[in-house]
């Protein structure tokens, strides 16, 4: 495919997925080969800013060279005439992640470099986080997941859209490219790239399949690869009907920690979907062990228990819930003087300001306050054990523990649940419900807007959002 060809895909993709031109989009690159094609496609396309974020995961001793290549390179851009490009280069000691997250090393590296690109684009406020998959990890995308049994959201593979935050979209504008044409794109036009010696570990069972399982197929059955891309297109045109029913029914039936019987679809595929998302919730692969489990979980008896990584999932009367097996949580209390992203120990809230907006039921780690019933700052905080509030439509005061017992919040648990508050108490129980103080009302101008991220959704995040690819958490393309 000749430039201007690729560079009117990646217009096409990008106007597609983001309704207008113009902004500021925030490039993930590793200093790989399929990056650096990207980041020379969108230099050439002027009606776009481009900010470039690097992580360093700290896995290899020659990781800063990349780095060094990254910023030589924009150097050189800048000497022959192009837009200055902001750089963010970070360096996090993934193992460490792994060991506190209680993960594998490439679901922690998936988790941090997604929370990190959400951060830095809230940071410079750009209008999406673009990533450079293509067509070859769509494939090895497809068929990792067929091997672990993944339904219709995995034989999708990778989207060329998803939201990373309410203000910020994911964007992957390569997927019809292949690896091949981003190589020799670099080449003819001198862009430079890293090699990553990890990216050659059979060790990893992506590598596996790309270095030894694709290529085999594609000799034996040439079009393998081609078969796997046309699955994906089909599952994801049949996704297109298919998912927002699953997404009705998820929505309708989740509580904190809790999905409701009732909720659950007939249908084997939405409610295989269903299971997708809870599985994501709790940091694990859709792996068919564990889908086929959780269906036999929901026509259990009361009381029957799975244990899903760190969580304890049980099969109560009329919902399925979970909780840690070992519970822990910060007692830091951390301080929101404005608007921004806020982390307190692995959660973290996006706070802003807003006018008073036509719809307030926005889910349970989404609340709305009026601007004028709170005081600056705020408190993100444990409740105090004897604490007392006003839920909203209550005629009176109650205990935080209490209010928990009575929506169900195991006992164990309801001392580690945090609270918004101002000087004058709390506003807010992430997952549960506002102040009633704090209610919008139809004369509120402004409003605060609090979204809650836990770590487990967090963690649902990164694994949607990843795919086999130039962003892994070992090394480049």
């Amino acid at each position: 495919m000749e430039t201007d060809q690729l560079r009117q895909l990646v217009a096409g993709a990008l106007t597609r997925a983001l309704d207008s031109e113009g902004g500021l989009l925030l490039l993930a690159v590793s200093g790989g080969a399929d990056s650096m094609a990207l980041w020379d496609l969108l230099a050439g396309l002027p009606q776009w800013k481009l900010a470039i974020y690097h992580l360093d995961h700290q896995l290899r001793v020659d990781a800063p060279e990349d780095s060094e290549l990254i910023r030589r390179y924009a150097a050189t851009a800048a000497d022959a005439g192009r837009p200055a490009t902001p750089i963010v280069c970070e360096r996090h000691a993934i193992t460490d992640y792994g060991r506190r997250w209680r993960c594998s090393i490439e679901m922690a590296g998936r988790r941090l470099r997604y929370e990190r690109l959400r951060e830095v684009a809230h940071r410079l406020e750009a209008r999406a986080v673009l990533t450079a998959h293509h067509r070859d990890d769509q494939a090895e995308s497809v068929l990792g997941n067929l091997l672990r049994g993944a339904g219709p959201m995995g034989r999708a593979g990778i989207a060329a859209k998803r939201q990373l935050s309410p203000t910020v979209a994911i964007v992957r504008p390569l997927l019809g490219v292949a690896r091949a044409e981003l190589r020799e794109h670099c080449r003819r036009h001198s862009v430079p790239w890293r090699e990553d010696s990890t990216n050659r570990d059979l060790g990893y069972r992506r590598n596996f399949l790309r270095l030894r399982v694709l290529p085999a197929f594609e000799a034996g059955v040439p079009g393998f690869t081609s078969a796997l891309v046309a699955v994906s297109e089909r599952e994801q045109a049949a996704l297109a009907l298919s998912q927002p029913l699953a997404e009705r029914a998820w929505h309708a039936g989740l509580g904190e920690r809790e999905l409701s019987l009732a909720a659950i679809p007939c249908d084997p595929d939405l409610r295989w979907q269903v299971w997708v998302r809870l599985l994501a919730v709790l940091g694990s692969a859709p792996q068919r062990r564990q889908l086929a489990a959780l269906d036999h979980l929901a026509d259990a008896k009361i009381g029957f228990q799975l244990t899903i990584g760190r969580w304890l999932v049980t099969r109560r009367r009329l919902v399925i819930a979970w909780q840690e097996q070992h519970p822990h949580a910060s007692s830091v209390a951390l301080q929101l003087a404005g608007p921004g992203w806020h982390r307190r120990g692995e959660d973290s809230i996006d706070c802003s300001i807003t006018t008073a907006p036509l719809r307030l039921d926005l889910g349970p780690r989404t609340a709305l306050l009026d601007a004028r019933a709170l005081t600056w700052p705020l408190h993100w905080r444990q409740a105090h054990r004897h604490e007392r509030w006003q839920p909203l439509g209550c005629p009176g005061h109650q205990t935080v523990v209490k209010y928990l017992a009575a929506r169900g919040v195991a006992s164990r648990l309801r001392c580690l649940t945090p609270v918004v508050a101002d000087q004058q108490g709390i506003l807010w129980i992430p997952g549960h419900g506002i102040a009633d103080r704090a209610q919008v009302r139809p004369e509120s101008a402004a409003v605060v807007r609090l979204e809650w991220l836990p770590a487990c959704q967090q963690a649902q995040d990164a694994r949607v959002t990843h795919a086999p690819g130039e962003e892994q958490a070992h090394g480049h393309s």
